[in-house]
């Protein structure tokens, strides 16, 4: 195999290991309360993920690459999250308060 076959197969690994730390990142959100400046600093770190990910420098932006692949910044991805367990809530909660009174 050559030596750019191996790049590739890193990168994919890479891009796992990105996947994987996402969801424990954002696991626990909805039960936390964080503070404009915690989820600032939330997307900067998950920035830098994406930055060692794909090569850039820390001057470069990677949202157009976030965005390219489909994927949300981490302050919409805690919107989202909220919003999902939310809705769960509401989707257990409720039936069982009407079940019980």
């Amino acid at each position: 195999m050559k030596l750019h076959h191996y790049a590739m197969v890193h990168k994919y690994i890479s891009l796992l290991q990105e996947t994987d730390s996402l969801c424990i990142l954002t696991y626990v959100i909805p039960a936390l309360s964080l503070t404009a400046k915690q989820i600032d600093e939330l997307n900067i770190c998950w920035n830098s993920v994406v930055r060692k990910v794909f090569g850039y420098h820390k001057w470069e932006s990677v949202n157009a690459v976030s965005l390219g692949l489909g994927r949300l910044n981490v302050e919409h991805l805690i919107v989202l999250r909220k919003v999902s367990f939310t809705d769960i809530c509401y989707m257990i909660v409720i039936p069982f308060c009407v079940m019980c009174f």
